[in-house]
């Protein structure tokens, strides 16, 4: 296997270069903006490939992989992705035998468990939280898995190692499994040559169920779910009689939901306190549980300091509130409150000011939830990652009677092909809150072309929004 890449952010004006392989040896290649050359030569296949690159690309202002945008050659004497997997397996699948021990294992965990669906999450939970993230790649180590009954003993694993000891376990029930070659980071493509390159990490597929699990990403990512960066994906099955090549489906939107609402308090002088939280379900739980396992311990507290010291407000109190994350649960929340002694300028005096929170860690609206898809710093790319889902973002300010809003903002309604944004303002006599919905309808992993503009559409139309000012003035 050969695979060849050339930076984008790598200037050449023209360069070349020559790869000879006996005219005996069948191969299969494929490139991707590179000349390629063949001919025979005494007795050998030559490959003379040229290639430029005069105008670079900033690689921080794209936000998909090298393998989907370089210049790439790739080489291989494996003629299709099925012959790959049978290479593949014939390497990993022996790590996946039952021993006592593992079997003694699954029946402990599923006793008295008749569901299937409900045996492999037992399982899957048991390895997640028991099983810890190790990489030992020495030799074949970085290709080959070791024994389900080894991991099981060690406790420890890398990816491909807590996939067998998964698939193993499963065996125990009579659920069959198939191991999974995916990308885990940010390559969404595959060279039609076959070959190990981009495939980085191993899941597990269950025909039976119509399910791809990653145990390695457990702690967060609940049975059933995966990582947002694994939909949409080309992947590799290993040992899976209708072939080996599928794609993951794209997440379902419906079950995404991400709601942020915000609470201020001002009183006569211009003191304000402020109540805040986030809470997410679906697969962006998972993102918003990573955040919240981070903060265990002391660190909430300390990030609450730093964030209000960077904002400008050192004299001011606030806690940031995270659960220990708990992958079973619908719905994971982080929540903050915070206070400060002085006034706030533009309250007093009756100037604009924008509703906000200080210690907000992840915006509505944002990457985080949305992907580099809603990110400003790639709006330049042609495509990037996109995933869909709901936004609700619930803002007030209570106020005393000594004072009235100026003017109510106005309403914002749109709808476009794939995404639809609603903000409604509201007034009482002691107070005024604006209450903002997004969604986001996207039918695959990446998005461009007339998606892209769009975003570019939608982004400046919600920002606009966002920035609304309101005057508190004096009765």
């Amino acid at each position: 296997f050969m695979t060849v890449l050339v930076p984008t952010g790598l200037v050449v004006d023209d360069a070349s270069f020559i790869i000879r392989v006996p005219a005996s040896l069948q191969v299969y290649s494929d490139a991707r903006n590179m000349n390629v050359k063949r001919e025979e030569v005494d007795g050998q296949s030559v490959y003379t490939i040229r290639f430029a690159n005069p105008h670079p690309q900033a690689p921080q202002a794209n936000p998909l992989s090298e393998f989907d945008r370089a210049g790439r050659f790739t080489l291989s004497s494996v003629k299709d992705y099925d012959a790959l997997a049978k290479i593949y397996g014939d390497l990993a699948q022996p790590a996946i035998a039952v021993t006592p021990a593992i079997a003694a294992q699954a029946e402990a965990l599923t006793r008295g468990v008749d569901d299937r669906f409900q045996q492999a999450r037992l399982i899957y939970q048991w390895i997640s939280s028991h099983i810890r993230y190790v990489a030992i790649e020495f030799g074949q180590g970085r290709l080959v898995p070791r024994s389900a009954e080894l991991v099981l003993n060690n406790g420890y694993g890398d990816c491909k190692d807590q996939a067998v000891l998964f698939a193993a376990m499963l065996k125990v029930k009579g659920i069959d499994s198939n191991l999974v070659m995916i990308n885990a980071n940010n390559a969404y493509s595959v060279a039609d040559t076959p070959t190990f390159a981009p495939f980085d990490h191993v899941i597990v597929w269950i025909p039976e169920l119509k399910h791809y699990a990653d145990p390695t990403n457990g702690r967060h990512i609940p049975f059933g779910l995966l990582p947002p960066a694994e939909y949409g994906k080309d992947v590799v099955h290993i040992g899976d009689p209708s072939g080996a090549r599928h794609t993951v489906p794209v997440a379902d939107p419906s079950i995404s939901t991400d709601y942020y609402r915000l609470a201020l308090r001002m009183d006569d002088a211009g003191h304000v306190e402020a109540e805040s939280s986030h809470t997410a379900t679906g697969d962006f739980a998972g993102r918003l549980r990573q955040i919240g396992a981070m903060m265990q311990g002391d660190n909430a507290r300390a990030l609450a300091q730093g964030i209000l010291a960077k904002a400008n407000m050192p004299n001011a109190t606030g806690a940031l509130i995270a659960p220990p994350p708990d992958v079973e649960a619908a719905d994971y929340r982080i929540s903050a409150t915070w206070a400060l002694p002085e006034p706030v300028m533009a309250l007093a005096s009756g100037t604009p000011f924008r509703m906000g929170d200080s210690l907000q860690l992840v915006p509505p609206v944002g990457p985080m939830f949305y992907g580099p898809l809603m990110d400003p710093r790639f709006m330049a790319a042609d495509m990037a990652p996109c995933y869909g889902g709901r936004s609700i973002d619930e803002q007030s300010i209570s106020f005393p009677a000594s004072r009235r809003l100026e003017k109510l903002p106005d309403d914002v309604n749109f709808k476009s092909a794939h995404f639809s944004f609603t903000s409604h303002w509201s007034q009482t006599p002691g107070g005024v809150s604006v209450r903002r919905e997004f969604e986001a309808r996207l039918d695959g992993p990446l998005c461009g072309g007339a998606v892209r503009q769009e975003v570019r559409d939608v982004l400046s139309r919600i920002l606009a929004d966002q920035s609304v000012a309101l005057v508190l003035t004096r009765n």
